[in-house]
């Protein structure tokens, strides 16, 4: 007797102008979810779109509760991905760099809880601190290798790893989701739905 394994079926992510994925096929495809060059994309794209959808309701755009909670379950799960992989610690790293992320983190999980209690508290607090740590995430792409993917727990798979996949160009997708593991597989299933549904909140296009 034998058996079939059914693909994983990952909805495509919806793309309005923010979009996260690359807008050209990237020089050197990436193969695995694992792949550094991904987690870059990752950080580079999940970053900046939480910093123009924070400017955005800091200047008055609409942000209904289901925004709200969306905006804070994704920006909450980049911060933990932006301090896995390119947080302090590095041997040989730029020590002043380091400093200036764990400052720009530790504001913006302070600026995100207050967002959490009051919108229009948080939002002019928030906007400016995820812009800058955006930039400080471009310097520490510039700077060299980032730490290898951080240990993750079985929740925080279920934001992280639809969120790695949407940062790969349409022709990648089938090789990364080939190489996934069972468990990678499992959590991209589970997870690419509410994932999708988050993604669109934030960037006010749900519904």
């Amino acid at each position: 007797m034998t058996t079939t394994t059914s693909p994983v079926r990952v909805p495509a992510p919806r793309t309005p102008d923010h979009d996260a994925l690359p807008p050209r096929r990237p020089r050197r495809a990436v193969r695995a979810l694992t792949d550094p060059a991904l987690a870059a994309r990752a950080l580079r794209s999940g970053t900046r779109l939480a910093a123009d959808a924070l400017t955005g309701i800091a200047l008055d755009d609409p942000c209904c509760a289901v925004r709200q909670r969306s905006l804070v379950r994704w920006t909450a799960g980049v911060l933990a991905e932006v301090r896995g992989h390119a947080g302090a610690g590095r041997a040989g790293g730029d020590t002043a760099l380091d400093a200036a992320l764990d400052t720009a983190l530790a504001l913006a999980e302070r600026g995100l809880a207050l967002f959490a209690r009051e919108v229009s508290a948080g939002a002019p607090v928030l906007a400016p601190v995820l812009a800058d740590l955006a930039d400080l995430v471009e310097a520490r792409l510039a700077a060299g290798p980032l730490s290898p993917a951080p240990r993750r727990t079985a929740g925080h798979a279920l934001f992280a790893l639809p969120w790695l996949l949407d940062a790969c160009h349409p022709a990648e997708r089938t090789a990364v989701l080939a190489t996934a593991s069972r468990s990678e597989r499992l959590a991209l299933r589970l997870g690419a739905r509410r994932h999708a549904a988050a993604r669109a909140a934030v960037l006010g296009c749900a519904g």
